[in-house]
This record gives structure tokens, C-alpha cells and sequence, in this order.
């Protein structure tokens, strides 16, 4: 039984539970957007909920009809994306969750954009770091190449964004306080390290397979980055992922395969493997910046 008052309580709550975001024009249209996706689930009307849900991530092939039944007028704009965000944020604390994370990825592809698209591009982004102060609960992290962070197509043709965010060393020194964090290329001793992060990670599951402990050495570990390495050509710093894709499929293979034995199926070279070694464990004792993003 569904008390018949129960959808109006509900949407009801959006307002007061958003009253923070709907004194702004692009509030309401948000409360309108939820209400309306809601209304389709409820109803059983899907289409008209996928079509709220694809409007909300950015979508423009909305036809006018479902905007009007939905309460909503033209597309996203800037400003306007900044208030829904706002909207998600609140409700994903209001969840129980601390905050929310977004990644954006490979942000050089900017560079290739036509100068106006790259310099609103630019703005947007620094539009996204001036909010920032109102909407705490959200970690931005945007990952680029130098090219994109150093060079005027980039972030310093635009002024106001590059005095935000630039990266400063000193003597090869700089602090991971900054807006933009300085990221060091992979070796084969970081990649050792971050083997066996992953596997420990493996171990810490529920029913996880004892043979990742058994079979999975630190001496596996370390011949697999050496092979890895020199198949690369000592050009893993920039390939991680070879190494990395490689190593989580032998952990899967092992969890599916019990009779499975990696060192088996790999001929190593173990001459120096004593003197690696000691060079892995040594150098985690060392000082690393492990992070160049912003």
C-alpha cells in the first residue's frame, strides 16, 4: 500500500532539502529537473525520465515538449552547470557521503580547439576554481601534460587562470600545497612499489585467493618490472600502464586459475636480481613527489 499523499511529500522535499541553491533561477530549474525525473520513475513513464537524466548530463537532442513538461528552458549554460553541481553536492552529503570527487582528464586536448573555444575552455576552468570556495566538498583534480600547464595556447595565455595555478620550484624544490602538483616520471623501482600496493589491495578482500601471496613475490614482483622494463626500453616512465595492465591480469588469472604459477610462465633473467632488489628496498626509504596535477 502507497499512501496516495506520499509523491507530494517527496517532492515536497527536494525544495526544502535544496533551499540553499533555490534562490537562484538555476536552483528551481534544477528542483524542476529532479521533480520531473522523478515523476517519470514513479509513473512508469522511463522515456520521459531517461530524457530528464539526458538533459541533465549535458545533452542538447532534448525535443521542446519534454523541456516544457519538465519545467526546464534551453540547455546547460556555465554558470548555471556550477548551480547543478552545487544541487548533486548537497544531495550526495545529504547521503552520508563526505564530498564529492571529479577527475578531468587529459585537459592538453584544449590545445587543439579553435582559439575561441580554447580561451572559454580556459575561463570555464577558471570560473571552476573560483567557485571552489563556496562549494567545499568537492576535490577537482585535472591532469595534463606540460604542454597544456606551461605554454600560452594553455594555461598561461590566460592570465588570471595561470596566477591561480602556477606551478613554482625552487632548486628542484616545491611544495605539494600548491594548486598544481608536480608529477614524476615512472621508474622500475616506482612501479615495484606500486605492484605491491596493488597487491596488498588484492590480499585485503574478502576470500581473496592465497595463492596472490604464495606466487605473487616481492622476487616475482621485481623480475616482472625488469622484464617489463626492458621490453620497453627503459621508456616505462612513460608507459606505466604496460606494466600495470600486465601485472593486475596475472593477479586475475591466478584468483580464476589455482594451479597457475607466474614465475612458471615467464623466463627471467636472475642475474642481477640480488642487486635490484637491494635498490627497491633502499629506495623506499627515500623522499618522492608522487603527483604532478592540478
Amino acid at each position: 500500500y502507497k499512501d496516495p499523499g506520499f509523491d507530494q511529500l517527496i517532492e515536497k522535499r527536494f525544495e526544502i532539502e535544496l533551499s540553499e541553491i533555490i534562490k537562484e533561477k538555476a536552483g528551481l530549474e534544477f528542483v524542476n529537473v529532479l521533480r520531473s525525473y522523478f515523476q517519470g520513475k514513479q509513473s512508469g513513464d522511463i522515456q520521459q525520465a531517461n530524457y530528464v537524466l539526458a538533459w541533465l548530463s549535458g545533452s542538447k537532442n532534448i525535443a521542446a515538449s519534454i523541456k516544457k513538461k519538465s519545467g526546464i528552458k534551453g540547455e546547460i549554460s556555465n554558470d548555471s552547470a556550477l548551480t547543478y553541481l552545487k544541487g548533486i553536492l548537497s544531495i550526495v552529503r545529504k547521503a552520508g557521503y563526505s564530498g564529492l570527487m571529479v577527475v578531468v582528464d587529459e585537459m592538453e586536448t584544449i590545445l587543439r580547439m579553435r582559439g575561441d573555444v580554447r580561451e572559454k575552455s580556459l575561463n570555464g576552468l577558471r570560473q571552476i576554481i573560483d567557485a571552489s570556495v563556496e562549494n567545499r566538498g568537492i576535490l577537482w583534480v585535472f591532469t595534463g601534460t606540460p604542454d597544456f600547464f606551461d605554454t600560452h595556447k594553455g594555461v598561461k595565455g590566460l592570465t588570471p587562470l595561470y596566477e591561480r595555478i602556477k606551478f613554482i620550484s625552487i632548486d628542484g624544490s616545491s611544495s605539494v600545497k600548491q594548486a598544481q602538483l608536480d608529477l614524476k616520471p615512472f621508474d622500475t623501482d616506482r612501479l615495484i612499489k606500486v605492484a605491491k600496493l596493488l597487491r596488498d589491495l588484492y590480499t585485503q578482500r574478502e576470500n581473496f585467493s592465497r595463492g596472490i601471496l604464495e606466487k605473487v613475490t616481492d622476487q616475482f614482483i621485481v623480475l616482472l618490472a625488469n622484464k617489463i622494463n626492458e621490453g620497453l626500453k627503459s621508456n616505462i616512465g612513460t608507459v606505466p600502464r604496460a606494466f600495470l595492465k600486465e601485472f593486475t591480469t596475472i593477479l586475475d588469472i591466478i584468483e580464476e586459475n589455482p594451479d597457475f604459477d607466474p614465475i612458471r610462465s615467464y623466463e627471467f633473467d636472475t642475474s642481477n636480481y640480488g642487486e635490484r632488489k637491494q635498490e627497491a628496498l633502499s629506495s623506499e626509504d627515500g623522499d618522492e613527489t608522487p603527483y604532478q596535477e592540478f
